[in-house]
């Protein structure tokens, strides 16, 4: 099992018996992870893995069964399903204040939540939360700029949701069910003391990630580094270009315009490219979200007890 090394740094040794991650980032998915992976990579005081999404705690019994399209190349391939190889990912573990691993499925398979505080119960955990309504379609938007999603519409994609899920492919395949998480961070919030709980609002991430960081690094007791290593677009949505790249025409297509982009001048070419190549190549149109904003009526209510926030911009259509 390959294992990231680090040049041995200042810290606390306190957490390092057993050689367990005292920090988990847990979901869900579409908001933001990615970015806080990246940030905690080249944070001097966090350990990392090179595996973004070990996933051991949701599959430690076993993985699901994973049979759609890409499912064993990007989800089984990857995950940990033992103990000792989860082990092995933190033995260069040293003199870090943290050791973290995140894993969206920690919110999306209950079975994580149990598994967590049965081996770490003093581990920090770390949740950022976004409107459903948001995340269903970004999930959506991230299938379609992989390739990996055949339906050309959400609403299909949406309503294929249930015959999916019975044939065995992964959650994120049926994203109007993944994104009630209600129930599965009310257990946390059971099962951990508030004060190793640090959730927030996926709004303060996008918009403010400077005091996004800054809290979080003080909730960790590390010190804060250059925003700028986080606040990148990472793990977005399908571009136009993205599509195109897609089928056999659209490279075609990419290729002429490219040769074409030589007869204008440079700013033209970046200004044309970023318009029309660089948009996002997928909206969400006005019924789908009325639409889900009426399924996720009742758990943006659930959220909103939960958590005393005032959830209600959220509901808007």
């Amino acid at each position: 099992m390959q294992t990231v090394r680090h040049e041995k740094r200042t810290g606390s040794t306190e957490h390092r018996l057993g050689q367990l991650p005292n920090l988990f980032v847990a979901g869900p998915a579409k908001t933001g992870t990615s970015a806080l992976y990246h940030y905690f990579r080249v944070h001097p005081q966090v350990y990392t893995t090179p595996i973004k999404e070990t996933n051991y705690m949701a599959f430690c019994d076993g993985l699901p069964p994973l049979r759609g399209p890409g499912d064993q190349e990007r989800i089984a391939a990857k995950s940990i399903i033992a103990l000792a190889d989860y082990r092995a990912l933190y033995a260069n573990w040293r003199d870090e204040r943290v050791a973290a691993d995140v894993s969206p499925t920690y919110m999306h398979y209950p079975r994580a939540v149990t598994r967590i505080a049965e081996l770490c119960p003093r581990a920090n955990i770390v949740i950022v939360l976004r409107n459903p309504v948001e995340c269903a379609f970004s999930m959506y938007s991230m299938l379609r700029r992989d390739g990996l999603e055949t339906c050309r519409t959400f609403r299909e994609a949406m309503d294929r949701g249930d015959e999916r899920r019975v044939a065995g492919w992964a959650i994120k395949w049926d994203p109007k069910r993944m994104f009630r998480v209600s129930d599965v961070l009310a257990r946390y919030v059971e099962l951990f003391p508030r004060s190793q709980l640090f959730i927030r609002r996926y709004e303060l991430l996008k918009m403010a990630p400077a005091q996004f960081y800054e809290e979080l690094c003080d909730f960790l007791k590390i010190e804060p580094i250059d925003v700028s290593h986080a606040n990148r677009r990472r793990n977005a949505g399908a571009t136009r270009r993205d599509l195109l790249r897609a089928h056999i025409g659209g490279r075609a297509l990419l290729r002429m315009m490219k040769v074409g982009g030589l007869f204008f001048p440079g700013q033209w070419r970046r200004s044309l490219r970023h318009k029309f190549l660089e948009a996002s190549a997928l909206e969400l149109s006005a019924s789908d979200r009325k639409a889900l904003v009426d399924y996720y009526a009742d758990e943006i209510s659930k959220l909103s007890q939960l958590m005393s926030w005032d959830l209600s911009e959220w509901l808007k259509c």
